[in-house]
Formats: structure tokens, C-alpha cells, sequence
């Protein structure tokens, strides 16, 4: 084991390990180097697992979305180092995708290049590329490494149709205020499709899954404010705000705390009961050493450790 992965276990330890590394990560940000090893999920994947994984996460925001197609102009926070998923947005009905990013993820182009290749042979992509298949080459994509969602999202950001993300609201400092930007600039007809992985992302790798809630808010924010670490806005945050936007919305449950898997975005009574149960012990036992936020929150909403968002906003003409 690793001096690193042993500091993750020893509460006190990985606090002291965050406030030194939060600092240092906010430092090289502020100098503008944004090259992460985050998010580069097809560094370790054969060419086969990648366009499985690829084409796995587009059919499942099609699911949550519930049609055929998602077309118009699209934007997707956080795609990491691949752009396969756009592709088979551009493919499938989409004009135009923007790419934005806090980070830029390292990536290997000539393992990018393959999956590209296999891409666009398995889906007769040819068109989508100027020339040869490759990153630089896919038509009608903006990519803007650089570019975080709080900063993207503004009064001059251009109009969407589509908003997309997979495991990143967790990162941003304010999700709340950023899905108001979201909407805002949202056709009438539009949808926000988030998938949110609630976890702590391996900031305590081997301590009890929900040790990052019995930190103190002060102490948290210090360590982890615009870093990208995950933000502890849980689903009843999440859920209290789309009440009280009044927006027609919908949640689905992917993941719990303590269970290994995910859901395919059920209802709480829907899970099984197995898992349910599971879960809930994981969250007894530390329910005693949970940080003051958090401490009169349900069993039930503190087992939920991933989920998946879906707002669409009325067509032009409706009420919203």
C-alpha cells in the first residue's frame, strides 16, 4: 500500500493531505494548467471496451430522455478525453456539440485516433470527419478545455437544446446556480440530462464510503473549493430546488452507499430490497459521526449515492 492510500484511511491524516493539495491544485489552475489524468477513462481500455462504453453511455441518456433522438444544438460538460459520444449525437440528429471542460483530460492520440477509426466504421460515421478520423477532424464539434460550466453558462453563452453531463455536477462548486444558467439558456422544447455520482470519488479510498459527510463544513470548503472535488450537495438539495423551480422534472436513483453496481435510474421503492437494506446499515453506522449538514437528513436520502436528473423545459407556447 502506498504512504498516499495509507493517509486516505486515517481521517485526520487525509484533511491535512486536501488543504495542501487543494492549495496546490487551486495554484496551478490560477496559472492556467488544467491537464488533469481525471476523466481519461479510455487510457486503460481496449479499443472494443471503449466503443462499448461509448455507445453504452449514449443509449443510456437516451433512456433517461426517453427518445429517439437528441437533436438541435447540444452541449456536454465534461466528456474527458474522448469524443465518441458526441459522435453519435452528430450522427443520430444533433447539428452541433460543444465540449466544454474545467480541466483538459490527457489523452493519447493514437489511441484515440483507433477508437475514432472503429467508430466511425461500426457506425458509418465517414461524413462527421474532415479527412481521417481523428479528434481534430470531427465536423460541427467545439471543444473548450478551459472552460468550466459556471463560466460557460452565462447571459452571452449560446442557446441549447440539449444539456448533458456524466459524473460532473458533483465537481462544481455551486450545481444549483449552475443548472438556473442551464435553463435559462435552454430552448423552449430543451433538456437538461445529468447523470450525478454522489460518492467521494476516492477521496478516502478504503475508510467507511461516507466519511467525507463527517467533515466540517469550514474545514471541506478549505479543502476542497474549486478544486473539483466532490461538492456534498446530496439529492434533497437537489430535489428541494427543482421544487421550487417548478420545473417538469424527474429523478432516478443509480446508485446507493455501500452497494457495489449501479441502477438502470429507479424510484427509492423500486431498488431492491437487498440493496435498500444494504445501504441503509452503511449509513447507520456512521450516522453518529455525521458532520452537522447532514445529520437530520433521512436514512433513506443519505443512501442515495448516484442519480440521474432529467428537467425538459416546455415546448414554446407552454406554461414554464
Amino acid at each position: 500500500m502506498s504512504l498516499t492510500s495509507l493517509v486516505k484511511r486515517i481521517l485526520p491524516l487525509a484533511c491535512a493531505y486536501y488543504l495542501a493539495a487543494g492549495w496546490a491544485r487551486r495554484r496551478r489552475l490560477r496559472s492556467g494548467i488544467i491537464r488533469t489524468r481525471s476523466g481519461n477513462r479510455h487510457a486503460a481500455l481496449d479499443v472494443e471496451a471503449s466503443l462499448a462504453y461509448i455507445e453504452g453511455v449514449w443509449r443510456d441518456y437516451l433512456a433517461w430522455a426517453d427518445r429517439p433522438a437528441l437533436t438541435g444544438d447540444l452541449v456536454e460538460i465534461g466528456p474527458g478525453d474522448n469524443f465518441g459520444v458526441a459522435l453519435l449525437f452528430l450522427a443520430h440528429g444533433a447539428r452541433s456539440v460543444i465540449a466544454i471542460d474545467k480541466f483538459e483530460s490527457e489523452r493519447d492520440p493514437a489511441r484515440q485516433d483507433a477508437i475514432y477509426r472503429a467508430l466511425g466504421e461500426r457506425h458509418g460515421l465517414a461524413a462527421l470527419f474532415d479527412g481521417a478520423p481523428g479528434e481534430a477532424a470531427i465536423r460541427n464539434l467545439t471543444y473548450l478545455p478551459g472552460m468550466p460550466a459556471e463560466r460557460f453558462f452565462g447571459p452571452d453563452a449560446p442557446a441549447s437544446d440539449a444539456v448533458i453531463s456524466r459524473a460532473v455536477l458533483e465537481h462544481l462548486d455551486d450545481p444549483l446556480a449552475a443548472l438556473d444558467a442551464m435553463w435559462a439558456g435552454l430552448r423552449p422544447g430543451g433538456i437538461l440530462l445529468h447523470r450525478i455520482d454522489l460518492r467521494d470519488h476516492g477521496m478516502f479510498a478504503g475508510a467507511h464510503p461516507l466519511s467525507f459527510l463527517t467533515i466540517g463544513t469550514g474545514l471541506y470548503r478549505a479543502m476542497t473549493a474549486e478544486t473539483g472535488w466532490p461538492n456534498r450537495i446530496l439529492l434533497p438539495a437537489y430535489r428541494d430546488f427543482l421544487a421550487r423551480r417548478g420545473w417538469p422534472a424527474r429523478t432516478g436513483i443509480t446508485r446507493l452507499a455501500g452497494v457495489a453496481g449501479e441502477f438502470p435510474a429507479l424510484a427509492w421503492d423500486d431498488l431492491p430490497a437487498a440493496a435498500r437494506q444494504q445501504a441503509l446499515a452503511c449509513v447507520r453506522k456512521i450516522r453518529p459521526r455525521l458532520a452537522a449538514p447532514f445529520r437530520d437528513l433521512a436514512d433513506e436520502d443519505l443512501a442515495v449515492s448516484g442519480f440521474v436528473l432529467v428537467a425538459e423545459k416546455p415546448p414554446a407556447g407552454g406554461p414554464g
